[in-house]
């Protein structure tokens, strides 16, 4: 799986961060993407963080639609920021 691609998203309330990534990695939702690319997203959670690694931006954009559409469905507020892997300065740096 390539990583080179980061989406951290940050919801108001902690619990949200749970219940998003209870509906990303759905079997349903989880089913969608990874038919609709050809590696997989990631998702994690580290606090009140949700982080998605994909392999392209596209994917990783993709990804954000999906999540800002639950958001907006669930009525959560959140932050999304989208970072690319450099490799030679090993950090998450802007696209």
């Amino acid at each position: 799986m390539n990583d080179d691609w980061r989406l951290r998203v940050i919801l108001s309330e902690q619990g949200f961060t749970h219940r998003l990534s209870e509906l990303l990695t759905s079997e349903q939702l989880e089913h969608d993407l990874e038919s609709s690319f050809h590696d997989r997203v990631v998702v994690s959670i580290d606090g009140p963080e949700l982080f998605c690694y994909a392999g392209t931006r596209s994917q990783a954009e993709a990804v954000e639609q999906l999540i800002r559409r639950l958001a907006q469905q669930h009525g959560w507020e959140l932050t999304v920021e989208l970072a690319h892997w450099h490799p030679t300065a090993e950090e998450w740096e802007d696209p």
